[in-house]
């Protein structure tokens, strides 16, 4: 089994990489019953869908992506933020005070399968992708031609569609195998909810978008590493605002599936050459 360190040090090129890295982070948070399996789990849910997506034969009605390539690209580098932010000692380094505050409530196992979830989305969506987009448009020389950066944007906005293919997919999965109430709150809610959810999601990355094209535009390094602190003062707020009683995620009731969770996880780690095999069986 590899070593924290060297998960941490994986630096996915692709999505097909990208999946890869996420099953074998997979295993070793099963293995060891870290709670950040949640997150994980969901975000490769989100990444399979998201490569399902990019897969897609042109011919017979279109790409879902205008360029796949970029896009797969993309996943590369989103992902190889997410394990740079997974320190040694369970403590993000150097990756914004957001990650510290997601991985410290994680390794605490003090958090419910909800709040681990949200944490997790948070910090990855609110600081990470910003910094991915930035990235990938560099590379590509994208940043200084307008028609590039339209279809660039135009691709960044039809990966909502694939966050909302996810959802029950995710709901089911973390239901089934980290002991929450994740499926009873999804049933006790509309489905108009989900559309609720998915508009505030769009929002949200739209305001990514728009940090990203910021930081392309920085003049010079100082300017560039505030924008970081800001994206990293919001989203710090909101992982503060979601564990700090603002959300009933720490009411006695959900308290008391943590135990239950416990239990789930250390089973699961039973059976982690399964999990390994078929992440999201």
């Amino acid at each position: 089994m590899p070593t924290l360190e060297e998960l941490r040090n994986q630096t996915p090129a692709t999505i097909h990489e990208a999946l890869e890295c996420m099953e074998r982070t997979l295993h070793y948070f099963h293995q060891t019953n870290d709670f950040r399996a949640v997150f994980l789990r969901a975000y490769y849910i989100i990444t399979r869908t998201v490569r399902a997506a990019i897969e897609e034969p042109a011919d017979g009605g279109g790409a879902t992506f205008r360029d796949p390539s970029w896009m797969s690209q993309l996943a590369g580098k989103f992902a190889t933020l997410y394990f740079r932010s997974i320190a040694v000692n369970g403590v993000a380094d150097n990756n914004g005070a957001v990650w510290e505050r997601t991985h410290r409530t994680a390794v605490e196992k003090v958090s419910t399968v909800v709040e681990d979830l949200l944490l997790g989305i948070t910090a990855h969506i609110k600081y990470d992708l910003a910094l991915a987009l930035y990235s990938n448009i560099r590379d590509h020389q994208d940043e200084k031609d307008p028609a590039a950066l339209w279809v660039r944007q135009e691709d960044h906005r039809r990966a909502n569609l694939c966050l909302f293919r996810s959802i029950g997919e995710i709901v089911d999965v973390l239901s089934r195998d980290y002991g929450s109430a994740v499926k009873a709150i999804d049933r006790l809610t509309l489905c108009l909810d989900r559309h609720v959810a998915m508009w505030a999601v769009s929002r949200l990355r739209e305001e990514v978008w728009e940090y990203a094209m910021a930081l392309l535009a920085a003049p010079n390094q100082l300017t560039f590493d505030q924008i970081l602190q800001e994206m990293d003062r919001k989203a710090t707020a909101t992982t503060a605002w979601i564990s700090g009683g603002h959300l009933p995620l720490r009411t006695p009731i959900f308290r008391a599936l943590v135990r239950k969770r416990r239990m789930d996880l250390t089973a699961l780690a039973q059976h982690s050459a399964r999990a390994r095999e078929h992440p999201t069986s």
